[in-house]
């Protein structure tokens, strides 16, 4: 089954003024309405930038009016329509936990990450960022974890979840989506190759 959070990525054209600049895109990640757990393969540009880090402030300002509640791997949160600010740094390898009062789509520009750019995970719970920027076999994405048999559990947003004892996964993992990761003890992750 196809879940609604859809990916488009949109070059947006670098200006250069005599030598190349990093590649811009943007990444339009489409919240449903409710829970979501999301994450961006985009380190958020210049743009985000408020007080010296990436703002999840400003990411979230174009839906503001929109978002409930966010919840980030640490368990602190936001309420925005409270003024409640637990947190405000965006950190591109972590995925946030986001309620919506409807769907909204949230865009983010910024430097594509490269797919396999490793992932640090710590003993216990990952909120884990997806770094590719093409659609995987649930099973494939995290196939490393699987077959070292550090991986507990994975789970996404929408009540999906794979673990060593199950050997069918007939879910996708995509851009956009996040991930709770369970592991064993500390190890690097990273994401393979398009099949």
């Amino acid at each position: 089954m196809k879940t609604s959070c859809m990916v488009a990525l949109i070059v947006i054209c670098c200006a250069a003024t005599g030598y190349a600049q990093p590649e811009q895109v943007t990444q339009q990640i489409e919240l449903r309405a409710g829970w979501n757990l999301f994450s961006a393969n985009v380190t958020p540009s210049d743009d985000y930038v408020e007080d010296g880090v990436i703002s999840i402030r400003r990411i979230l300002d174009p839906i503001i009016d929109d978002v409930i509640i966010v919840r980030n791997e640490a368990g602190r949160f936001i309420v925005p329509n409270r003024g409640y600010w637990g947190f405000t740094e965006w950190i591109p390898s972590q995925a946030y936990m986001i309620r919506v009062r409807q769907a909204v789509t949230i865009e983010v520009t910024g430097e594509p990450i490269a797919f396999d750019t490793p992932l640090q995970l710590h003993a216990g719970w990952n909120f884990t960022a997806y770094y590719p920027d093409y659609d995987l076999p649930l099973r494939h994405a995290f196939v490393n974890l699987i077959e070292t048999g550090h991986a507990r559990i994975i789970k996404d947003g929408y009540g999906h979840y794979i673990s060593p004892r199950i050997r069918t996964y007939p879910y996708t993992s995509e851009p956009g989506y996040g991930y709770q990761i369970n592991v064993d003890e500390a190890c690097e992750f990273r994401y393979p190759a398009r099949q």
